[in-house]
């Protein structure tokens, strides 16, 4: 009988272990998909558009129009809100990867002591929940944040030619009026 219950209990052990793993092996893959999808996004085009706003808000900044102050006011304010949403995206995007690499990290650390039986079973399972929890959160900031800044970066390939007329011809005003 006491080989019975032994073997039972041996065998609920090995499920609910497995089933641990099974946990954490889900949450590592959560982590390498989001890392993944932060990988594939082109940082790069993103600090070309800030550079360019940058630009045009300094040219714009630096302008004070006699007529049409209307069309200017329109102007800056597109460009002041592209230029700080996609300003804001790239600080997001360091406190993002810091995030899944930690998150990964502690998922690795809690597969190690599970597999050599470091911790309770309400330990591994507070560790499950709380990583869970924490990957939850940010996949759904880290979508916001995606969603806000694709839909800047579109607004403002819809308005930049015209960002840009504007902008040149106030320097082609600003250039006249040096020669004089």
């Amino acid at each position: 009988m006491l080989t019975i219950s032994f073997l039972v209990f041996i065998g609920c052990n090995d499920a609910k272990y497995q089933q641990e793993l099974n946990d954490i092996d889900s949450l590592i893959t959560v982590v390498d998909s989001l890392h993944q999808k932060l990988i594939g996004l082109n940082i790069d085009t993103i600090n070309i558009l800030i550079d360019e706003t940058e630009g045009s808000l300094s040219v714009l900044r630096a302008y004070t129009p006699d007529k049409n102050k209307q069309e200017y006011l329109t102007k800056i304010s597109y460009c002041g809100s592209v230029n700080k949403q996609l300003g804001r995206f790239i600080g997001s995007y360091s406190h993002y990867q810091k995030e899944l690499t930690m998150s990964g990290e502690q998922l690795k650390s809690l597969r190690f002591d599970v597999e050599n039986n470091l911790l309770k079973d309400t330990m591994v399972q507070k560790y499950l929940n709380d990583e869970q929890r924490i990957l939850s959160s940010l996949g759904l900031k880290f979508e916001n944040s995606i969603n806000n800044m694709n839909e800047k970066k579109q607004f403002y390939m819809e308005i930049r030619e015209s960002i840009l007329t504007y902008t040149d011809s106030i320097k082609t005003i600003q250039q006249d009026n040096i020669e004089y």
